[in-house]
């Protein structure tokens, strides 16, 4: 995830949804959920 530069700029959230996995390469992954992911980066 790129990080803001000015102060107006926005950032995005597109959820992928309630899912508590996701397949990666054909193989199901844990998958923390969209509001861990989110805080992660903000």
């Amino acid at each position: 995830m790129a990080i803001t530069d000015q102060e107006l700029d926005a950032v995005i959230i597109a959820g992928k949804g309630a899912d508590c996995y996701q397949i990666v390469n054909g193989v199901k992954e844990s998958y923390p959920g969209d509001s861990a992911v989110a805080e992660r980066y903000l």
